[in-house]
């Protein structure tokens, strides 16, 4: 599990977290050797809450077995407040072997 502390640069204009801040966390998350060897092929993404400045932030990623065949790695993200539990987003990546 990757923690992380919502930083001052994570913030948009309204003091929430913006989007990118939350695809870099997600991509932070995937194990380091996928993001060595492979190639990212998809992103899908759901915000599911907003985040706010200070706040401690949890991305839970798990490898899908199902769908990781034939040179394709694919893992669930689940962003969430770790104080609160709050969910804040839920994301698929897929990435291709070389």
């Amino acid at each position: 599990m990757l923690e992380v502390a919502v930083r001052w640069t994570d913030l948009d204009r309204n003091g929430h977290v913006n989007n990118l801040s939350y695809v870099a966390w997600t991509v932070e998350s995937v194990p380091r050797e996928i993001l060595h060897e492979a190639t990212p092929r998809e992103l899908a993404i759901s915000f599911r809450s907003e985040c706010r400045s200070d706040a401690a932030v949890a991305v839970q990623t798990a490898r899908d077995a199902v769908e990781s065949v034939g040179g394709r790695e694919v893992f669930r993200h689940r962003i969430f407040e770790r104080g609160t539990g709050r969910e804040l987003t839920l994301a698929r990546t897929a990435w291709a072997l070389a």
